[in-house]
């Protein structure tokens, strides 16, 4: 039997762990025959403590030995821990994977890149092309996927929140953009459904997917407004049936099609006249949204995805300027 071992985190937290792009790749690999192993390395850190979690990460990549190692973002993975156990006889494919994004490379990701075979990132564009051309290591766009045991998991009602947003508004002095800020005050009263993180209506786990699936429409806005960079929580909406309506982040349309998987506004005053626009139609947008996030979103997917460029040297994407 294949085996994965995901060096991750939030695994054993029992809300978070629904929203862990790991955790759904994770259950999409079992379903492939594979034997799914996980070091959540941020709890083992607090266990262990620092100056052992290195030896602990070195244990159980000899102890398991699997054909595919997975390191999400790394920040407490040293590399010369990988070295060495490549040094002593590991022979698995390395993947680095960062599903998130900021204003500037990021020195972890860059570290866990370094060592890998192969890197995978939320975004493509330049950002996955500065990656490339500084780390040496192949860099490939990978859609965040939805589990959609997940989502039917929760009892859906008839989605008669007509617009729900669910989100964290970031503090731009630590270097997000001021979207969500400038954007959701300003339509708080079309929202009929509205949670955010840090604020008391913060909900995750399934009340989220439940909530969700209560929904005709819910919004996404990225934190950082980039190409082709959009939220995790864009698969989430379109797996759970909802009418996708998002942020037109640049190159948008690279992706989507307007009015026919996805709707998108660039302010609160088109935000008004787009949910006009296209009230008519959700159904039909609704159901070609899905279609899209079965094809591309759904965790089965992204992990065929991700073994195919691990077979082929090359993405099986078709969208134009993401391969």
């Amino acid at each position: 039997m294949k085996s994965i071992l995901f060096l991750s985190h939030r695994w054993n937290d029992r809300r978070l762990c629904k929203h862990s792009s790991d955790m759904m790749m994770g259950l999409a690999f079992s379903r492939k025959g594979y034997d799914v192993n996980y070091l959540d390395y941020r709890d083992l850190r607090k266990e262990v403590g620092t100056n052992n979690l290195q030896k602990e990460i070195y244990n159980k990549i000899m102890d398991v030995r699997p054909d595919i190692l997975f390191i999400n973002k790394g920040e407490k993975v040293d590399p010369r821990t990988i070295i060495k156990t490549k040094q002593d006889g590991f022979k698995g494919v390395i993947t680095g994977w960062y599903n998130d994004q900021r204003r500037s490379i990021v020195k972890c990701v860059m570290d866990a890149q370094s060592v890998s075979d192969i890197f995978f990132h939320c975004k493509a564009g330049p950002r996955l092309k500065e990656y490339e051309k500084k780390s040496g290591t192949p860099s490939y766009f990978l859609f965040a996927p939805y589990e959609p045991e997940f989502i039917k998991s929760v009892p859906f009602k008839d989605r008669t929140d007509n617009v729900s947003w669910f989100g964290q508004i970031y503090n731009p002095n630590n270097g997000w953009d001021n979207l969500r800020k400038d954007i959701i005050p300003k339509i708080r009263n079309k929202l009929t459904s509205y949670h955010a993180c840090f604020n008391k209506g913060f909900i995750r786990g399934d009340e989220y997917y439940s909530a969700l699936g209560n929904s005709k429409l819910s919004i996404n806005i990225p934190a950082i407004d980039m190409s082709l960079y959009f939220s995790n929580r864009l698969s989430h909406v379109m797996g759970s049936g909802c009418v996708p309506m998002t942020y037109r982040f640049k190159d948008y349309e690279k992706i989507f099609t307007e009015g026919k998987n996805c709707i998108s506004f660039k302010s609160p005053e088109e935000f008004t006249n787009v949910l006009n626009k296209y009230e008519s139609e959700l159904e039909n947008i609704s159901i070609n949204s899905l279609k899209f996030a079965n094809k591309y979103m759904k965790s089965d997917s992204v992990v065929e995805e991700i073994l195919y460029v691990i077979e082929n040297g090359q993405s099986n994407y078709d969208f134009m300027g993401v391969k």
